[in-house]
C-alpha cells in the first residue's frame, strides 16, 4: 500500500527517503512514477484490453468503451512526456538515481500509440450485432411490403 496510495512512492523505497527534498530526489521520484505509469499503460491496460479474462471481457470492453477518451488522452500525455524523458534518461553513474528508468522506450511508445489507434476504432460493445441484423431485416421486409 505505501506504493500504491502516495503521490511520490519512489521514497518508500528502501533507502530512497534519504532524498525525498532534494533535485536530485524530486528526479529520481518523476523518473519512478513515469515508469510505473508506462508499466500500467501497456500491462493494466493495453493487456487487459487485447486478453481480457474470458469471463469479464463484456465488462471490460464496456469499461474501456466508457473510459476511452480519458484512457487515449492519458496516453497522449504519456508519449508527450516519453520524448521529454529521452532526453533525460539516466546516465548509468549512480544506480539510485537511475533505478527504475525505462532505457528502451521505442517499444513501449510502439504499444502506446497502438493502444491509441485501436480505442479510437473501438466499436461500441454494448451494441448486439444480431439486434442490428434483426433490426436491419425488419426493414428490408417493411419496404418490400
Amino acid at each position: 500500500m505505501a506504493l500504491i496510495l502516495v503521490k511520490h512512492p519512489y521514497f518508500n523505497e528502501p533507502g530512497f527517503e534519504r532524498h525525498q527534498g532534494t533535485a536530485r530526489g524530486d528526479e529520481s521520484s518523476r523518473k519512478y512514477n513515469f515508469n510505473i505509469e508506462q508499466a500500467n499503460l501497456i500491462h493494466a491496460l493495453y493487456g487487459q484490453f487485447k486478453n481480457p479474462p474470458v469471463y469479464f471481457k463484456d465488462v471490460i470492453m464496456r469499461h474501456f468503451w466508457i473510459k476511452r477518451d480519458d484512457i487515449i488522452k492519458q496516453a497522449e500525455k504519456w508519449l508527450m512526456n516519453s520524448s521529454l524523458n529521452s532526453a533525460n534518461r539516466g546516465s548509468g553513474s549512480d544506480p539510485d538515481f537511475d533505478a527504475g528508468i525505462p532505457q528502451n522506450n521505442q517499444t513501449t511508445e510502439a504499444t502506446v500509440r497502438k493502444l491509441i489507434q485501436e480505442l479510437t476504432l473501438m466499436t461500441d460493445p454494448t451494441s448486439d450485432p444480431t439486434e442490428a441484423l434483426s433490426t436491419a431485416a425488419d426493414a428490408s421486409s417493411t419496404l418490400t411490403v
